[in-house]
Parts: structure tokens; sequence; C-alpha cells
């Protein structure tokens, strides 16, 4: 594999999800540049959609190996041992506390977390570290775990101050809202054709051919990591080499936190900036840097009302300087 190669296979990928899931671009854009910065995504939005869809059928035309994604749907009943695995009662009876963590969240490369706000205490603190430092503990010891990527879905974003710290290791909160109303005749007919077994089914089946994977994710991820970021880190003057998007990067963290209110930590600040670099790496030609990908920005919100006034607000910034709005 290649640097090209797997970027050409991400896009067509990309394309292929489009043409099937209607007025759902921006998402799908969205989640793949989550994907190359490896930061988790949550999806806000009342049922039918199509948050569970798209993310389960994005994971499916990876790939995955089994034991490689993991999917849950958490409730406020939900215990530990649900996502971690079992307590081995084997090695319990030896005085030694370990998990079975095959085809458990421990052992997953990408997972999808459905209603991750109805989980309860203890699951948040797993979480809050597996997130975080990349690790879960066995018998009191630190594991590393291989988790490139957590999609989370709610239909609710909670505002009570227990959920704050695991709000805010989702950088990224997107709504997904139904599509009729720009989309009408074209929803019904994917609709249809999904039912029928016709073209729209056939073209989510041959996703997978596209052989896109986890491995090119990774491969963009490492560029991006060792080589894009590590420039940036050595520029002289500004962040992303380029005058123009390096002023309107801040004037946009600006109108974010002093216009809307929106908390913006030094931890999201930074990632923020990861993902716009993220962005140009695939999306842009020849990775240049430009106004267009700060539009993840959009997405910085923690609750709903932060949310629909940042992507409202961001994006009409971006358009009086000319920048499209891809809705579709």
């Amino acid at each position: 594999m290649n640097l090209r190669e797997s970027k050409e296979r991400i896009l067509q990928l990309a394309a292929g999800l489009e043409s099937v899931f209607i007025g759902r671009k921006n998402v799908i854009r969205t989640m793949i540049t989550a994907m190359v910065a490896q930061e988790p995504m949550l999806f806000i939005g009342p049922p039918g959609t199509a948050k569970s869809l798209l993310i389960s059928t994005f994971c499916a035309a990876l790939g995955v190996e089994d034991g490689e994604y993991f999917e849950y749907l958490l409730t406020r009943y939900s215990e530990p041992g649900e996502i971690l695995g079992p307590v081995d009662i084997q090695k319990l009876k030896n005085g030694v506390y370990i998990r079975k963590t095959t085809g458990q969240l421990p052992e997953a490369r990408i997972a999808f977390l459905d209603e991750i706000f109805k989980a309860n205490s203890a699951i948040l603190n797993i979480l809050l570290t597996l997130i975080n430092e990349k690790k879960f503990y066995q018998d009191g010891k630190p594991v590393k775990v291989p988790l490139q990527m957590l999609f989370a879905a709610s239909n609710e974003i909670p505002t009570f101050g227990e959920f704050d710290a695991l709000k805010d290791r989702f950088v990224l909160k997107m709504e997904t809202r139904p599509v009729q109303d720009d989309h009408f005749d074209e929803l019904i007919k994917v609709g249809f054709s999904l039912d029928a077994n016709a073209e729209s089914r056939q073209t989510l089946r041959g996703l997978p051919d596209i052989g896109c994977n986890l491995e090119d994710f990774q491969i963009i991820n490492n560029y991006l990591r060792e080589t894009v970021m590590a420039r940036c880190s050595r520029e002289v003057d500004g962040i992303f080499g380029n005058k123009e998007v390096d002023q309107l990067f801040r004037s946009l963290v600006a109108m974010i936190k002093d216009e809307e209110d929106v908390s913006i930590t030094d931890r999201k600040l930074i990632k923020l900036a990861k993902l716009v670099l993220a962005d140009a790496v695939v999306f842009s030609p020849r990775e240049e840097i430009t106004p267009e990908n700060l539009s993840i920005l959009a997405y910085a919100g923690n609750d709903f009302g932060e949310i629909r006034r940042l992507e409202l607000h961001v994006r009409e910034r971006l358009l009086g300087m000319g920048i499209p709005n891809e809705v579709s």
C-alpha cells in the first residue's frame, strides 16, 4: 500500500456511500476526516435518520475482520462486562481479576456505541480511559487497546455535569436530520431500490470490493502525524503555513468562543487544528490547506443548541468568503 492509493480508495468509498445515503455528503466527509485523525465522532439525532445504518454500513464496507469491529446498544442497566468481556471465573478463583476480551471492545479496532449517554457511571469511567489513553485495566494493570476509531450515537445530549468529560472527548458532534424536504423523490427512490434489491443494494454490496480498509486509514494517519503535523509544528509564523487560513482559523475559534459562547478547551483546540489538517490531507488537491477545510469547525458544539448555531454560523462565515456549503 502507498499513500496515494490509500487516498484514492478512501475517496472512492466516500463516493459510493454518498450515492446511497442521500443528503449525507457532509456527514460522510466528516466521518472520513474523523477516521483519518482517529478522533471520536458523535452522531445526534432522532430515530429514523440513518445514524446506525450509516455507521454500520461504513464499517462493513471496510471489510473489518471478526473481532476487529465491536457494536453495542447501551442502556442504563448495561454492565462493564457487556463491553469489556466477562470475568474469567477460573482465574478469579486464583485471585486474578482478568476479563475474557475476545470479540469485545478492548480488542476492536473500530467500534460503534449506540445510545452512549444511557451508560451508567461505571461504564463512563471505562470509556474515558479507553478514548483518551487507549487502554483499560486487567487485574489493576493498564493494557493498551488497538482502537483506531470510536463512533457513537444518541437521540439526546444530557445537560448535567456527569457527562461533561465524555462530551469533551467527542470533539466532533454532528446532528443527523431528516433530508426529505430537500431530497423527497430521490430519497424514496433509493429506499425502493434498497428494498427491491436493485441498484442501490448492489452498490452497498459492492463497497467492500473497493478494497478500502483500516490499513488505508492507518497509512494516512501515520502520514498526518509524522509528516504533516510535524511540519506544522515547525512553522515559524502561524500554524498551517497559510496566513489566510491561519487568520481565518483564529477568527472562527474566537467567534465560537466569544459570540456563540461555546467552550473550547486547550485539548479541544489542538484536536480541531488536527482535524483541519486531516480534512486537507484527504480532500484537498495537493493537500493544500484552504478555508474549505475549516468547515470542520461547524461540528465543535457541545449540545443541541450549540451544534445547530455553529453549523449555521460557521458556514455563513465561510459562504461569505465564497466557500460552498455542500449539504447534499
